[in-house]
């Protein structure tokens, strides 16, 4: 019995080794575009953040949906594998819509889902101009986004 469980683990090392793994980048090494301030978050129920915001924010949530796929873990002697995931995303408008960088504040284990959440948000962009009430004189707005990858499984799956 001992024998097995250290094929088991050997078998499920091999597995994660075969597995892409995310690097961390601190945000402060990225070229921000002169973009400053905290992020403010995408989608917000704090009642601080002004609902003139809304519309915009909505907006863009609705982009970067559009472009938002479910990624698959591969792995070399299983099907596909699709997991739940929540990662963190921080991103640059300038007033003109474009996006400056991408960065992953709270990355998942497997990369496959930070790169998707990060192609999306590069994928809807440019985003429509930002409107002057949320740029106060700043460059740009610096946005703060949560991505949650939660599996549903059909009906009658077990």
């Amino acid at each position: 019995m001992m024998r097995r469980s250290a094929i088991m683990v050997l078998a499920l090392a091999g597995v994660l080794a075969n597995c892409s793994r995310v690097s961390y980048v601190p945000s402060k090494s990225v070229d921000h575009a002169g973009i400053e301030g905290e992020p403010m978050p995408l989608d917000s129920t704090d009642p601080k953040y002004d609902k003139r915001y809304d519309d915009y924010f909505k907006r863009i949530r609705g982009m970067i949906k559009k472009q938002w796929a479910y990624p698959c873990v591969k792995h070399s002697f299983r099907p596909c594998e699709y997991l739940d995931a929540d990662l963190v995303l921080e991103f640059g408008i300038l007033k003109d819509g474009r996006v400056p960088y991408v960065i992953v504040e709270k990355p998942f284990l497997y990369v496959v889902y930070n790169e998707y959440a990060v192609k999306a948000v590069r994928t809807a962009a440019p985003f429509p101009p930002v409107p002057e009430v949320l740029l106060c004189e700043r460059k740009g707005l610096s946005i703060r986004a949560a991505f949650r990858y939660v599996l549903i499984q059909p009906y009658g799956y077990f």
